[in-house]
This record gives structure tokens, C-alpha cells and sequence, in this order.
């Protein structure tokens, strides 16, 4: 003879389920549109990096355009860097390259530019850890 549970012996407790991470739609075609105002390296590892990081390429759309309008003509680079010992410290890296004649004036935009990026308060802290802005030497 089969026993009978009541309904409320049969319920699960709730538990709570890990972040699954979806992959970021199209992103191909997000990173060839970063392209556009970018060189990218390493482009591969960036997709990856972007995947597991979904609000990333958003955040990167939105700091796009103000780079531009600080650095309109410069060449920038965007790359993933690694960190060998720590995952956590991986990021994407922004290279905005300069000259030395051209250092100080840049300098300043430069300090500018972070002052209104780090500023925003539309991305977490933990998406802006993700990218790093530096000026680099040609």
C-alpha cells in the first residue's frame, strides 16, 4: 500500500540558485563596433572577458564617446590584461597613445577624463574596476 504525504510534505524548500552568466548578444558585432574607435588586441581574450562580464560592453559604450571627445585624434588601443597571479585583477585596458611634446596637455585631459568617468554613478564600482585608462607613449 503506498503511503500518502500531504501537498505540503512534497514542497521544496527555496534555495538559492547561482548566477548563470549569458552570453553577451552579438558580441562580434559589439566588439567591431568598439573597433571603430579603437585598435583592438587580443580580441579574443576581450570577447571572453566581455562574456563573463556582461555589463561590460555596456559600460564600455558609454566611456567610448567621452574618450572620444577628450582624445578626438589620438590613437587609442583596447586590450585585455592579465593578471599571472591574481583572476580577479584581469581587466580591459584602454592605452590612449601620446608623444612627449603632446604629454602635458594630455596629462591634464587625461585627469579630467578620469575625474568624469570615476564620477558616474550609472555603472557599479565592480564594472569600472573591470577597465583600466592609461596614456601611452608612441
Amino acid at each position: 500500500m503506498q503511503k500518502y504525504y500531504p501537498q505540503t510534505l512534497n514542497m521544496q524548500i527555496p534555495q538559492e540558485m547561482p548566477y548563470v552568466r549569458l552570453p553577451v548578444d552579438n558580441i562580434d558585432e559589439k566588439i567591431e563596433k568598439l573597433s571603430e574607435s579603437y585598435n583592438i588586441e587580443k580580441r579574443q581574450k576581450v570577447k571572453e572577458f566581455v562574456n563573463n562580464n556582461p555589463k561590460l560592453i555596456q559600460y564600455l559604450d558609454k566611456i567610448t564617446p567621452i574618450i572620444n571627445n577628450y582624445f578626438p585624434h589620438n590613437l587609442k588601443t583596447l586590450t585585455f590584461c592579465e593578471d599571472p597571479e591574481f583572476e580577479e585583477l584581469n581587466d580591459i585596458t584602454i592605452y590612449i597613445h601620446t608623444t612627449e611634446s603632446e604629454y602635458p596637455a594630455d596629462w591634464k585631459k587625461y585627469d579630467e577624463l578620469e575625474t568624469e568617468i570615476l564620477t558616474r554613478n550609472d555603472f557599479s564600482t565592480k564594472i569600472k574596476q573591470l577597465v583600466s585608462i592609461s596614456l601611452w607613449f608612441l
